[in-house]
């Protein structure tokens, strides 16, 4: 049994437990959700930690952890060592400063750029890339004549190599280190007049987020002050 940063017995979990144990089994918010009938956008929200969850919806998930072999209290005197999933700030012996930077290094570091609305809307679009990405990899190998793969499984192999590259770049962008600059998806030019190959990814990246890309996106001081004069005027 994986215990995960051991607590006092029946202690509501956190997102921190529940992100632990997203880790320690492989899978996603999404995969839960489904399993245990909630809302996906819950999960997602309550990992981001911008939502907080009812106390049956806590013991509902400690419940389902638990019968995957997970656990969450503090063991016994007679129990193996528990495995902490991360270590917290009074874990590390050290200056408060040098802690936080070695916790971003355990920590998935999220950019003070972006809100918990976009911060979710990244994490909901790499948890249903990873759904698509299990479906095609257990797809069958189809042969070809003249290739050791056939082109329904080159194809196949494309699309997850492309997946893979979009989850990447989102997850680069809610770091705030990203290598395509996502604040201009909406006029990207087709990736026909692209100069350099950074284009030509841009240009595909905005085709396949499409209109969801606006929800990635911190926007800007002057479209943030018009949308708060519209809100002021509606009021």
């Amino acid at each position: 049994m994986v215990i995960i940063n051991p607590k006092k017995p029946n202690a509501p979990l956190t997102a921190a437990d529940f992100a632990a144990a997203l880790q320690a089994l492989q899978t996603t918010a999404a995969d839960v959700a489904r399993e245990i009938g909630v809302s996906r956008q819950y999960l997602s929200e309550f990992r981001a930690g911008s939502r907080n969850l009812q106390p049956d919806l806590l013991q509902r998930l400690r419940e389902y952890f638990e019968a995957k072999g997970l656990a969450f209290d503090e063991p016994g005197p007679d129990a193996e060592p528990a495995h902490q999933a991360a270590p917290t700030l009074s874990d590390l012996d050290t200056r408060e400063d040098m802690a936080r930077a070695l916790l971003c290094v355990r920590h998935f570091a999220l950019s003070s750029a972006l809100e918990c609305g976009q911060i979710t809307a990244a994490l909901e679009r790499m948890d249903a890339n990873d759904q698509k990405i299990r479906a095609l990899l257990a797809k069958p190998v189809q042969t070809g004549f003249f290739n050791p793969w056939g082109e329904e499984t080159q194809n196949d192999l494309q699309e997850v190599y492309g997946i893979m590259a979009e989850n990447h770049i989102l997850f680069r962008h809610l770091q705030g280190r990203a290598l395509i600059v996502l604040d201009n998806l909406g006029s990207i030019p087709p990736t026909s007049e692209a100069k350099d190959v950074a284009g030509i990814v841009a240009g595909l990246l905005a085709g396949s987020l499409g209109d969801m890309a606006g929800n990635l996106l911190p926007r800007a001081p002057e479209a943030e002050a018009q949308a708060a004069s519209q809100e002021g005027a509606e009021a």
